[in-house]
C-alpha cells in the first residue's frame, strides 16, 4: 500500500512537464517543490501513452537493458535481439549512509533482483549468461550481508547476492575476471567475495549444469547469442575490452566491425608494471569491461574499472583512458564505478562521448559533484546529453540546486531501462518505479538516434 504521502504518478509528471521543476524521489515520497528546487530544471520525458502503465517488455528483435535498483547495491540484465540473456552482477552491500531499500527490506536484495529478473525474462528462470565483473560485495555478494547459509551441499556457502539469486534462476555459462587462474595477475583468493562465488560456482557446475568459461580480452566471440544468431549475424556483437588488468588495445576496424574471428592485441597491465602486485590489491582496475554492438547502437560497460594503475615509475598509467580510447563512441556507457571520485575521468568521458550515462547507485555519494560536472562538461565534447542514476538524495540536489550540471540530470529514481530498436538504430530510456513489483513506467525520455 502507498504510504499517505504518495501522489499520483501520471499527475507528478505531468506537472513536472508543465513547470519545468525538478523532481526526486525519496522512498515512497515523490516531492516537487518549486520553493525547494531551485530554477535549473530536469531534464522533461517525452509524453508517452506509456506512463502510468506496467512496462510492456522486450520482443524479437529488440534490445533491452535493465539497471535494477535495490538500495543494496548493483545488478543490472541484458536481453538480446533474438532473446538471449544475461545477469550481470548481483550486489548485497549495507552502509550506514546507503540508500533506502526498496521495495522495501523484506528481502535480501538477491532475492528482489531474481523476482525482476523472472518477470522480463523472456526464458523465465532460465538465463544464458552469468557475469560477474569482479569480486566485490555490491557486485557478487559474499561478504557480510547474506540472507543464510546453505546446508548439505558439502562446501556450504553463504546466500548473499549472486550466491542468493542462484537459488531462484539457473544459468547457462558463468563468466569472472579470473577463471581459471585465481592467483593472475595478483591473487583473488584472500578475499571473502571471491570464496563465496568459487563455492557457489563449483555447486552450480556439479548439481545444475553450469558452464564455467574463462574471459578473453580481445575477442568477440565469446559473448554470442544463442536463440538465434543467424538472424542477426553482422548486426550483433559483443567485443571483451578489459578483465584482470588485461586491457584491448585497439577497437575493431570498421570493415571487421561485426566480424566475430577478429582477435584484437591486449596487453596485461600489472604483469607489464609488477609494482601493481605489490601492497593492497584494488579489485576495480581488474573489473570485466566489454562494448556491445547492435547495429549503430552502441553500449559500454565497466564494472567498476577506475583508480590507479601505475607504470614503473610509479606514475598513473590512466588504464580508464586506455580502455576508452578503445571502446570509443556509444550512445550508452554505464557509469564506471557508479560515478565515483576516482572514475569516469576526462580522457574516457572525451573518448566515448555518450549520449546517456545510466548510473548504479547505493549511497548518496555516487552522484558525485566532480564526477557530474566531468560527464556534463561540453568543452570534452559538444552536444546534449542525459545523466540517469537509480536514485537522487532530495538534500543532496536541494544543496547543490545552482549546478548547471542539474540540467542534465534525471532525479526520479527507480530502475532505468534502455531499450534500443529498429535495428539497433533508435533507442528510448525508461524509468519505472522501485517502490513496488508493478513495473510501472514513471517516465520515458527519447527516441534517440543511435
Amino acid at each position: 500500500m502507498p504510504k499517505k504521502n504518495s501522489i499520483d504518478r501520471r499527475l507528478f509528471l505531468s506537472q513536472c512537464a508543465v513547470s519545468s521543476i525538478a523532481a526526486v524521489q525519496f522512498g515512497n515520497v515523490l516531492a516537487c517543490n518549486a520553493e525547494e528546487v531551485r530554477e535549473i530544471p530536469a531534464p522533461v520525458p517525452s509524453e508517452s501513452l506509456e506512463v502510468g502503465k506496467p512496462y510492456a517488455g522486450w520482443k524479437e528483435g529488440e534490445l533491452d537493458l535493465h539497471f535494477i535498483y535495490t538500495g543494496n547495491a548493483e545488478s543490472c540484465f541484458h536481453i538480446y535481439p533474438d532473446g538471449t540473456s544475461m545477469l550481470l552482477d548481483a550486489g548485497d552491500y549495507r552502509r550506514k549512509d546507503s540508500t533506502i531499500q526498496l521495495p522495501d527490506d523484506s528481502r535480501r536484495s538477491g532475492e528482489w533482483i531474481a523476482r525482476y529478473v523472472e518477470r522480463v525474462n523472456p526464458s523465465g528462470k532460465k538465463v544464458d549468461y552469468l557475469m560477474c565483473s569482479h569480486f566485490h560485495s555490491d557486485h557478487c555478494g559474499g561478504g557480510n550481508f547474506f540472507a543464510g547459509k546453505t546446508e548439505g551441499r558439502g562446501n556450504d556457502y553463504d546466500l548473499g547476492g549472486l550466491a542468493q539469486v542462484g537459488e531462484f534462476l539457473r544459468f547457462g555459462e558463468a563468466f569472472d575476471r579470473s577463471y581459471p587462474d585465481y592467483e593472475a595477475p595478483v591473487t583473488a583468493m584472500k578475499q571473502r567475495e571471491t570464496l563465496n562465488w568459487l563455492k557457489f560456482v563449483e555447486y552450480q557446475e556439479k548439481t545444475n549444469g553450469l558452464k564455467r568459461m574463462p574471459f578473453t580480452v580481445g575477442r568477440a566471440d565469446q559473448l554470442v547469442l544463442k536463440k538465434d544468431p543467424q538472424k542477426y549475424a553482422g548486426r550483433f556483437q559483443i567485443l571483451n575490452v578489459c578483465g584482470s588488468g588485461t586491457v584491448c588495445l585497439e577497437a575493431p576496424k570498421p570493415e571487421h566491425e561485426f566480424d566475430p574471428t577478429v582477435t584484437l592485441p591486449t596487453e596485461n597491465l600489472y604483469l607489464k608494471y609488477p609494482n601493481n602486485k605489490t601492497g593492497r590489491v584494488n579489485e576495480n582496475p581488474l573489473s570485466i569491461g566489454f562494448r556491445l554492438s547492435y547495429g549503430p547502437f552502441r553500449f559500454f560497460t565497466g564494472g567498476d574499472i577506475s583508480g590507479v594503475v601505475l607504470d614503473e615509475n610509479g606514475k598513473d598509467i590512466g588504464i580508464e583512458a586506455i580502455v576508452g580510447r578503445t571502446v570509443g563512441k556509444v550512445s550508452v556507457c554505464k557509469a564506471n564505478h557508479h560515478a565515483s571520485r576516482d572514475a569516469m575521468r576526462p580522457e574516457f568521458v572525451q573518448a566515448v562521448q555518450a549520449r546517456v550515462y545510466v548510473n548504479n547507485v547505493w549511497t548518496p555519494g555516487h552522484v558525485n559533484e566532480h564526477t557530474m560536472k566531468t560527464m556534463c562538461s561540453r568543452e570534452l565534447y559538444p552536444g546534449e546529453r542525459l545523466i540517469c542514476p537509480t536514485y537522487c538524495d532530495p538534500e543532496k540536489m536541494k544543496k547543490m540546486a545552482d549546478e548547471a550540471w542539474q540540467k542534465d540530470l534525471v532525479k526520479l529514481g527507480g530502475h532505468v531501462v534502455v531499450k534500443a530498436y529498429e535495428e539497433g538504430r533508435r533507442f528510448k530510456v525508461y524509468y519505472l518505479t522501485a517502490n513496488d513489483e508493478s513495473m510501472t513506467v514513471k517516465a520515458v525520455f527519447g527516441p534517440f538516434d543511435a
